[in-house]
């Protein structure tokens, strides 16, 4: 007969493990939203809670990409957060951006960005209970 409780492991530690809201890294939030993106210019019917940071119009997309309810400089030479490239190339740049992205040219505004976030919900929530 087989001892099946020897069978038996932790999901601590494997692929099961429940990850905390925590544990999410900015880059991979930033790199989900620009997918999200790219997902809906490819089909305008695709659902998503992220809204559309793109207007298309004359052949040309005019865009942002956020990160919470900031816009991410791109090109990081500049305080441009607005671009506008041609609709040909939109899928292109911003599989540009996510290889970018990927490899972590983002993370210093990311990270800024989550932490300030983090700061005003931690306000927000000792201002709660102070009440």
């Amino acid at each position: 007969m087989l001892n099946w409780k020897s069978k038996l492991k932790s999901v601590a530690g494997t692929q099961f493990a429940p990850k905390k809201y925590n544990a999410v890294v900015p880059r991979d939030r930033f790199i989900d939203n620009v997918n999200a993106q790219l997902h809906q210019f490819r089909d305008r019917s695709f659902q998503t809670k992220v809204k559309p940071t793109f207007i298309e119009k004359n052949g040309e997309v005019r865009f942002t990409l956020r990160f919470g309810t900031s816009a991410i400089n791109l090109r990081g030479d500049d305080d441009e957060t607005a671009y506008v490239v041609q609709s040909s190339e939109f899928e292109e740049v911003l599989n540009g951006v996510l290889a970018e992205a990927r490899a972590g040219a983002f993370d210093v505004q990311l990270n800024a960005i989550s932490a300030k976030l983090s700061a005003q919900l931690s306000a927000a929530r000792k201002k709660k209970q102070a009440v």
